[in-house]
């Protein structure tokens, strides 16, 4: 196995769309904690927004943010996220959209709120 498959990969669904190939050209950072006990973990996606032509939509809040992570050969799913920041900042132009795993940053399970 050459050191090409070792390259770090990521997959990122919004409301059951894969928007993966979308962000990857953007893509600033990804950041997923894991915090202990009952808080909620958390994920901020950081993208540049400099392509003028082709914006970026901002996702509802309550979107629900899937993330896996890993190697093209070995992905692991890490979770839903329930979308609960946006945030629009520039120059240079930025989108941050931070996400709980629990609806409103609740410890409870459960799907989008609505």
């Amino acid at each position: 196995m050459g050191l090409t498959s070792f390259k770090p990969a990521f997959s990122v669904t919004v409301n059951g769309r894969n928007i993966t190939q979308l962000l990857a050209p953007r893509l600033v950072s990804l950041t997923l904690t894991d915090q202990p006990g009952v808080t909620s973990d958390t994920v901020e996606i950081v993208l540049s927004d400099h392509l003028s032509l082709a914006r970026l939509e901002i996702p509802p809040t309550g979107a629900e943010v899937r993330v896996r992570l890993g190697y093209a050969f070995a992905m692991k799913d890490m979770g839903v996220f329930y979308a609960d920041q946006m945030e629009v900042s520039g120059p240079p132009d930025r989108m941050r959209i931070r996400a709980t795993a629990s609806p409103q940053g609740s410890t409870e399970g459960g799907g989008a709120v609505t």
